[in-house]
């Protein structure tokens, strides 16, 4: 009897072990590493590690904020910054990854006034969206739903 307590009780264990391991074994959260790989200031090249990119939270149904954009999606959404540069226009190239050439792609960009601006990229190729913008603070990356 007693070993049968001790079996019994090494195979719950075991089993309690693989319970906790099971979590590791889940599909990672989807991540979105958005770069920019050329920045402009009023029409010059600047260095690229003045310009901050992370991840936002900010959010809005495209179609509240301009009625033709209701069968878009959010793709991507960061929040730009470049601090110690001042600035009246500033072109930003983003390597944006499953982006492709001439796909319909708009920006949605907060402006400072809390009000959501469209904005339509200067180019868009593989993997690649150049925006001009005149002030930067959390962007939307909108394409067509599949």
């Amino acid at each position: 009897m007693k070993n049968i307590k001790r079996i019994s009780s090494l195979v719950l264990a075991f089993a309690l072990m693989l319970s906790f391991t099971m979590s590791a074994f889940a599909a990672p959260s989807p991540t979105v590493n958005v770069k920019a790989t050329k920045v402009m200031v009023n029409g010059k090249s600047i260095d690229i590690s003045k310009l901050k990119i992370t991840k936002t939270k900010v959010t809005v149904d495209p179609a509240t904020v301009d009625p033709s954009l209701k069968n878009m999606a959010i793709a991507y959404a960061v929040d730009v910054s470049l601090d110690g540069v001042d600035f009246d226009e500033v072109s930003i190239t983003f390597a944006i990854p499953s982006i492709q050439k001439d796909e319909n792609v708009k920006v949605l960009h907060l402006q400072k006034d809390d009000k959501w601006e469209v904005l339509t990229p200067d180019s868009v190729e593989d993997q690649e969206v150049t925006v001009t913008f005149k002030s930067l603070s959390p962007v939307l990356f909108l394409v067509d739903k599949k």
